[in-house]
């Protein structure tokens, strides 16, 4: 608590009947003003003193005159803290909020008294409450347990946030979440965990950015904000399995399974091969492609829900097929091409076809 200022005040403490209103005069170097019946004058650290229009003085010795010395006191606290001074008290129950309150200290002998005035500023303590659910592994600096993140408000007050981690073992059809937070529902269909929509993300686990993820975008189709929602976006192979383009290098496999590639899809996910791919053949396409948007739909009773989301040909630079095929990319290189799973709305079969690895396909993933 600091002393923010000492102010000296006078109060009369008596009180004169004056015949007759005197002008302003300055006696002993001290102003004094006009004055009604019923008022009185005073003067600091000296006799008071009137002068009168006939010029006589009346005189007043300085030990009636009563000094009030005001004392404030300025101070901040925390919510739940509590506080107590000498005439009042606060305790931690104390709502935050501005309080003011006084009391008088002593009474002199001389007349002199004073007063303590208390402007007392509680404030509140902040503090946020979360729990957070993360499926195999940690993110970030979060732990498992109860995580507590401590900062300090300008008036001393703690504002935490504690945060309650729970990893769980992700089980297929949970949500599968990428590193830019977008969601893909996920089901188990043909011995694995697939998800159900094409991704989404321009990042790569690492946080690096993908060199090539484009929206479908023609004049007949050029809402890309719904065709991002609806198709997901298209990738190169050679983004889709995170190397360079036109790059001849193999695609890095996981650190953990040798014979998977991570690519775009989240850690502990991999574009799928092209013998994971082959086993979804036995459902047939009808199967395999959703009840709506494609020119032929399909029944979907694999919940697979293969939209019809087009591709990019970069031979006749344009965006091509939106509505009547999908093409999704395996890890499977062959020379300059790779191949892919094409699901067509006239075809009854998925067909499994190489193509060039600088065209934009769909990307699904499949957990390791």
């Amino acid at each position: 608590m600091k002393l923010k200022g000492l102010t000296l005040f006078l109060i009369c403490s008596f009180i004169f009947s004056l015949r007759t209103s005197a002008q302003q005069e300055t006696v002993y170097g001290h102003s004094v003003a006009d004055g009604q019946a019923g008022n009185c004058y005073f003067s600091i650290g000296q006799p008071f003193a009137m002068q009168w229009g006939d010029d006589s003085f009346l005189f007043t010795e300085g030990v009636a005159q009563a000094h009030l010395i005001n004392l404030h006191f300025s101070t901040d606290t925390c919510e739940g803290e509590g506080y107590s001074n000498i005439c009042f008290q606060y305790d931690a129950q104390t709502l935050p909020g501005v309080y003011r309150d006084s009391c008088y200290r002593h009474a002199a002998t001389r007349g002199y008294d004073s007063v303590l005035y208390l402007s007392l500023n509680i404030h509140p303590v902040y503090a946020r409450y979360d729990t957070l659910l993360f499926y195999d592994r940690v993110r970030g600096n979060w732990q498992e347990g109860d995580n507590v993140i401590a900062g300090t408000t300008v008036f001393g007050c703690d504002s935490n946030r504690y945060v309650h981690v729970i990893v769980k073992p992700f089980e297929c059809g949970d949500p599968l979440y990428d590193d830019e937070d977008n969601i893909y529902g996920t089901l188990e269909i043909a011995g694995a965990c697939w998800t159900k929509e094409n991704m989404r993300s321009t990042i790569y686990p690492d946080g690096s950015k993908i060199a090539v993820a484009v929206i479908y975008s023609s004049p007949n189709a050029h809402d890309t904000t719904g065709n991002l929602a609806t198709y997901g976006r298209l990738y190169t192979w050679y983004s889709a399995v995170n190397i360079p383009e036109g790059s001849t290098l193999p695609p890095p496999y996981d650190a953990d399974f040798d014979s998977l590639v991570t690519g775009i899809c989240p850690y502990g996910w991999h574009i799928p091969t092209l013998e994971e791919f082959q086993a979804l053949a036995s459902y047939g396409a009808d199967a395999l492609r959703s009840t709506n948007l494609w020119l032929q739909p399909g029944t979907n009773s694999s919940n697979f829900t293969a939209r019809p989301a087009g591709n990019y040909n970069p031979v006749n630079q344009r965006f091509e097929n939106l509505l009547g095929k999908t093409f999704l990319w395996t890890t499977e290189p062959v020379n300059q091409y790779a191949y892919t799973t094409q699901i067509r709305f006239s075809c009854e079969a998925p067909l499994f076809i190489p193509e060039q690895k600088s065209a934009a396909f769909s990307v699904r993933c499949v957990k390791n």
